[in-house]
């Protein structure tokens, strides 16, 4: 996967996007995209990873925020929020 992050980032310079601002967990993120629902990503991934790799997808893919509610350590809940980094994705 390593290699088609970096044709990836490779690919976004190419068109103008500023790579080191989107940052190197953006493109190796974004390279699971389809292949969320596989045994590989499932039995590879911790749950937290799974989850970051999907808000992430879902973020670019919306052009919106994805807010997902976690319970934190002191017996309340904490909201992550991942915005989209990219301009939104392709119809």
């Amino acid at each position: 996967m390593g290699n088609i992050a970096t044709e990836l980032r490779n690919y976004a310079s190419s068109v103008g996007y500023n790579v080191n601002t989107l940052g190197d967990q953006f493109f190796k993120d974004m390279v699971w995209g389809g292949l969320t629902e596989t045994d590989v990503f499932k039995n590879s991934k911790t749950i937290a990873e799974q989850n970051r790799i999907k808000d992430r997808i879902n973020a670019e893919i919306k052009g919106e925020s994805v807010v997902r509610t976690v319970n934190n350590s002191n017996g309340g809940y904490t909201n992550i929020v991942t915005a989209p980094k990219a301009l939104k994705a392709c119809d």
